[in-house]
């Protein structure tokens, strides 16, 4: 919440100083610099910082104060060279420190939150505390920017982040994974078909939401609004996060994770319609609110998809990976209005089009996957145990880690009784199937060990054993 306050007085410190302080034709190579200057922090996070996130092994309290306290010194060497080129390099170590900190705080969420159902409901938390001290640290961005100067507020954003790394010395320590991670088993849960089409899912969410930001920024300049109208729509897409943190852990109790995605592609298409024939600022408010809601859904989704079915080994550099395309895709989208200046009529009209065709493929996709699961996974009364091993392969896929054990242990019995020789399980399967009665948390390693010990003792080879075992030995 105090890192989020910080984030909006040092936004507010840059668009003091990048946007309003001069023309509209002035701002834009400013701002497409700056657009531009934002991939350049994933090029650190992604291969350099998100190794070191995954290694913490309950450091991850530490990673995000001492991401604090970096962007806190940053800020202060900031508030005297807002105007020369010292700009651009502290800016960036804001934005690498920034998206550590937000890594490291996925990640940490993901060890603290037992049951995998309560992540939407957790990151949801999370991310209303975020909006009330973004709207606080707006507010009060705001103010001092109209009394005083950009220097000032971002002086205002050094004292916060460094409040942010006061009190993240009480965050709580998560207990350290006890199992030894399998490369071959991290890449295909990396790889998987139902997380890779929830990021195709949430990167044309963020690419239409770069569209939208800077396609309402630039048609309020353009128009030559007040500042106080700029800040009324900053407000709306501040209640948008608010009502999209409520909204999305309610609607998730009844709707599931890929149904949700869907839906917020489908409401953004319909908004983006309504907004062309709407007049500026009426435009500008009611798509700024809808974006803001779906957005703030979609993101919960995504994440908690991410945290459920990412390996915990590779949880940092996973993140790293899809914040990097989101983050480029979203710059991609902004770019598009700030080069071809198109109508605002003409701008959400190419966006909803684009929207309700993204819509329409990702709802094919994932009926082509539910498809393709129910094929693989009947049940048969001639070839039971090739049933049921083959469901627990499409369970392990899904995340539930605990249910494929149980249903591959099921699949042994079924094998054993047909057989008819009496002979024991396995005691490892034993113990694998006695942690997942018990309702502990199942990592997706032993999920696959599972698979891999009902595969020697019934032939039946599910395709997760095949993935992560190429040459057809056990994974180790």
């Amino acid at each position: 919440m105090v890192s989020s306050a910080a984030d909006a007085l040092f936004t507010v410190s840059l668009a003091g100083s990048l946007f309003f302080s001069v023309s509209v034709d002035a701002a834009r190579p400013r701002v497409l610099a700056y657009l531009l200057g934002t991939l350049v922090p994933f090029a650190v996070v992604g291969p350099v910082l998100a190794p070191l996130v995954d290694r913490a092994r309950g450091g991850h309290r530490v990673i995000l104060v001492a991401a604090a306290a970096g962007r806190s010194l940053a800020c202060i060497v900031l508030a005297w060279n807002l105007k020369n080129l010292v700009l651009l390099p502290v800016a960036f170590s804001v934005l690498v420190l920034g998206k550590t900190a937000m890594i490291a705080r996925n990640v940490l969420m993901a060890r603290l939150v037992v049951d995998d159902h309560q992540l939407v409901a957790a990151n949801a938390r999370v991310s209303r505390l975020a909006s009330l001290g973004g709207v606080a640290g707006g507010a009060a961005g705001a103010s001092l920017l109209r009394l005083s100067s950009p220097s000032v507020v971002v002086v205002a954003a050094a004292a916060a982040y460094a409040s942010a790394a006061i009190v993240g010395l009480g965050l709580p320590r998560p207990a350290v994974l006890p199992t030894t991670p399998s490369r071959l088993v991290e890449t295909v849960e990396l790889t998987g078909t139902r997380l890779g089409l929830a990021a195709a899912a949430m990167s044309i969410v963020r690419f239409a939401a770069g569209f939208m930001t800077f396609l309402v920024a630039l048609t309020l300049r353009a128009a030559g609004e007040r500042v106080w109208v700029f800040g009324v729509v900053l407000l709306a897409g501040v209640i948008a996060g608010l009502t999209g943190s409520v909204l999305g852990p309610i609607v998730r109790r009844r709707v599931g994770e890929d149904t949700l995605l869907g839906a917020a592609l489908l409401v953004l298409a319909a908004c983006s319609l309504i907004a062309a024939g709407q007049g500026v600022r009426s435009g500008a408010i009611l798509t700024t609110f809808v974006f803001g809601v779906a957005g703030a859904v979609g993101q919960q989704v995504f994440t908690a998809t991410a945290q459920r079915l990412a390996p915990d080994a590779e949880m940092g550099r996973a993140f790293a990976r899809f914040d990097s395309r989101f983050q480029l895709v979203w710059v991609v989208g902004a770019i598009g209005p700030l080069l071809l200046a198109p109508s605002r009529t003409v701008g959400f009209g190419v966006l909803g089009c684009g929207l309700l065709v993204g819509a329409i493929a990702y709802e094919g996709a994932r009926r082509s996957l539910r498809v393709e699961a129910a094929r693989g996974v009947s049940v048969t009364a001639d070839d039971p145990v090739r049933g049921l091993v083959s469901l627990a392969d499409v369970l392990a896929g899904q995340g539930d880690c605990a249910l494929a054990v149980l249903v591959a242990t099921e699949a042994a019995r079924v094998a054993s009784a047909r057989r008819r020789t009496g002979e024991p399980l396995p005691a490892e399967l034993l113990v694998l199937w006695l942690n997942a009665s018990s309702g502990a948390v199942v990592s997706s390693e032993a999920a696959v060990r599972a698979l891999a010990i009902v595969a020697d003792l019934t032939g039946v080879r599910a395709a997760t054993v095949a993935a992560t075992s190429p040459t057809g030995e056990e994974p180790r």
